[in-house]
């Protein structure tokens, strides 16, 4: 999966925009399904800090196959894999290991809360939203999703970050 993502890099930098990339995009759009394939995502839901995970890097399989199908033509918004990758894939990455790094470094049993899961709810709406709707109304939307969000999520865990362990161990 590295190498063919590294390629899609190389080709992006050497020749963007063309046939190449959008067939290398595409295949590591291939590569990056094929290898979750075997995760047993349906098995995690009940897992909130698992799930959100297997939610964010079906982001990168996403945000490369809409830059393939961009660069084909079959897709009239070339920012959506853009946002794929971004909103979807980093913006939840950083949340979900934020949140479970939060919980394990400061002594925390690992469960998310339920102020945990909205916010994971609601970044995972703008980044659909924002991907996906192609509207004003939605670009708003995603943007308030998004802010409302990361602020569940500072809210709940400013407490989790600014306090000593709780199990005693030190920091």
């Amino acid at each position: 999966a590295i190498p063919v993502m590294l390629l899609v890099v190389i080709l992006e930098v050497a020749a963007p925009e063309t046939v190449w990339s959008g067939g290398v995009s595409l295949a590591a759009a291939a590569v990056l399904l094929a290898r979750m394939l075997g995760w047993q995502t349906l098995k995690t839901f009940k897992i909130p800090l698992v799930w959100v995970l297997h939610a964010g890097y079906l982001w990168l399989p996403v945000g490369f196959a809409l830059k393939g199908l961009s660069i084909f033509g079959v897709l009239d918004n070339p920012t959506a894999a853009l946002h794929a990758l971004t909103a979807g894939g980093i913006g939840t990455m950083i949340l979900a290991v934020g949140s479970r790094a939060a919980l394990g470094h400061s002594g925390r049993p690992l469960v998310a809360s339920p102020a945990t899961v909205l916010s994971y709810v609601l970044v995972l709406a703008a980044a659909v939203l924002r991907v996906f709707v192609d509207t004003d109304w939605a670009l708003t939307a995603a943007g308030l999703s998004w802010t409302l969000g990361w602020g569940v999520f500072s809210v709940a865990y400013w407490p989790v970050l600014a306090h000593p362990r709780i199990d005693g161990k030190p920091d």
